[in-house]
């Protein structure tokens, strides 16, 4: 297997903001802005919040609901209505296509996306980065591949067997008759993810809910280009280096911390590759940090199998933290107050429903605080939220 380490979203030079990191700690990339494309305002509608309020917000006007962005890697389920058979996909051309075939990457090989983060408050009805947060490289998604799919000049019969990938901006009939000479290609992700040929009961290819420690890669303290990485990430004379970072100056050793090093990333360049034959330490690493921050195949929610019938009506429900998925919550009703607003979502799960309320209030504190109130409904109970 190979592991790509691929930088994507709004950067420094199209852009010119980070992602945000929401105070629930969910993360949503913001999609690169390009000539070729669809208006912002067309994508994440149903979000909350919608993100093209986010990004007018985060970059003074500069980008707006009008700003035509180019949906790649397109993978959040969310981001449009979907066509029957969806499934992430992501696009690639140039010499950057031309580097992922010379490394062979294809079916079974694994995309690791990530990008430019900063955590976000809203304060006076706005959004705004605060002050107090650090620019950071984050994980924000993956995908594993199921299909390499050359992308001819006319993508008639390419969408004719997959409908839904006239969606994705390379099969766009202008987009693939500019590019036909330029290697246009798609990646679809396969449909659960399998490491070792073991599948993990996860989709083969989405985005992870919420931030954490394991999907940061930047060391605490240093610039987002400092990664702090494992080391066996190292390069040595007996395997070739990861990406393009074979000189050795720019690897740190970390005081107190034998098992990571510093690594000093390149700026330029969209793919890293690594090559598991190389490093078969990648292979457990890769799937502790998917299966600890992916959500499962089951919708988003873990519960203990019993819980759909020993939980009665009202009683609070055991949930962790890849309960917070923005995709899968369905608003049931919306109470707006002077200071903010009280939001009951619910949330299918095996055996019934969970139902939330969420109580945002920005009543002069620093931070908007956010509590949430959840409790299980088993599915022959009422389905009305709870009191």
């Amino acid at each position: 297997m190979k592991i790509i380490f691929s930088r994507k979203g709004f950067d420094s030079k199209n852009g010119g903001v980070a992602s945000p990191i929401f105070p629930d700690a969910s993360l949503r990339s913001i999609p690169i802005p390009l000539q070729q494309g669809r208006p912002l305002r067309d994508c994440y509608a149903k979000g909350v919040p919608v993100l093209s309020d986010v990004v007018r917000d985060l970059t003074n006007g500069r980008k707006s609901a009008s700003t035509i962005i180019h949906l790649d890697p397109d993978l959040y389920a969310d981001a449009l209505e979907r066509k029957p058979g969806w499934l992430p996909t992501f696009g690639q051309e140039f010499a950057s296509q031309t580097r992922l075939a010379n490394f062979g990457v294809g079916p079974g090989d694994l995309f690791l996306f990530f990008g430019w983060f900063r955590r976000v408050e809203k304060r006076e009805g706005r959004w705004r980065f605060r002050a107090d947060a650090a620019d950071i490289h984050c994980f924000f998604g993956w995908l594993q591949v199921g299909e390499v799919l050359p992308v001819p000049a006319d993508v008639t019969p390419l969408v004719a067997t997959r409908p839904w990938l006239a969606d994705h901006p390379h099969i766009d009939p202008a987009f693939a008759q500019a590019h036909a000479r330029k290697r246009n290609t798609v990646y679809v992700a396969s449909s659960e993810l399998t490491i070792d040929g073991r599948p993990l009961g996860i989709r083969g290819g989405g985005t992870f809910p919420a931030w954490s420690e394991e999907l940061q890669l930047s060391a605490n303290g240093r610039t987002r280009s400092k990664w702090r990485v494992p080391i066996w990430l190292r390069p040595d004379d007996r395997r070739p280096a990861f990406g393009a970072h074979s000189d050795l100056t720019l690897w740190e050793d970390i005081p107190g911390d034998p098992a990571h090093v510093l690594l000093h990333s390149i700026p330029i360049g969209q793919e890293f590759v690594l090559d598991a034959d190389h490093y078969p330490e990648a292979l457990p690493w890769v799937e502790s940090l998917l299966t600890k921050n992916a959500p499962p195949v089951n919708g988003g929610v873990t519960l203990p199998v019993t819980a759909s019938v020993t939980v009665p009506v009202g009683q609070a429900a055991p949930v962790d933290a890849r309960m917070s998925i923005m995709n899968q919550w369905e608003d049931v009703a919306v109470v707006r107050r002077d200071l903010g607003a009280d939001t009951t979502q619910r949330l299918k799960v095996p055996g019934g429903w969970i139902y939330r309320t969420v109580i945002v209030d920005e009543r002069g504190s620093r931070h908007p605080e956010t509590a949430i109130a959840m409790c299980f409904v088993p599915a022959t109970g009422s389905e009305r939220p709870p009191r």
